[in-house]
């Protein structure tokens, strides 16, 4: 199941990612995105600069992107 992105906050770590509003989560850290979970970076604790891989689905093509943790 995947999730679109309904808006990108300037500055946090999905827009330095380049996430665009109307991306599809895939995967996050690949675990499959499942609707009704909150898809902050998956289900594992964060630290800030922590790197995670994130599958989408932009224009009909599968791409991935590299979020950094903030805080």
């Amino acid at each position: 199941t995947i999730a679109d992105i309904k808006a990108v906050t300037p500055s946090s770590a999905a827009d330095i990612a380049g996430m665009q509003i109307g991306d599809r989560l895939l995967r996050i850290d690949d675990e499959p995105v499942v609707l009704g979970k909150k898809p902050l970076l998956g289900g594992k604790p964060r630290r800030g600069g922590d790197r995670v891989p994130v599958l989408l689905l932009r224009n009909g093509k599968e791409m991935t992107v590299e979020v950094v943790g903030q805080g």
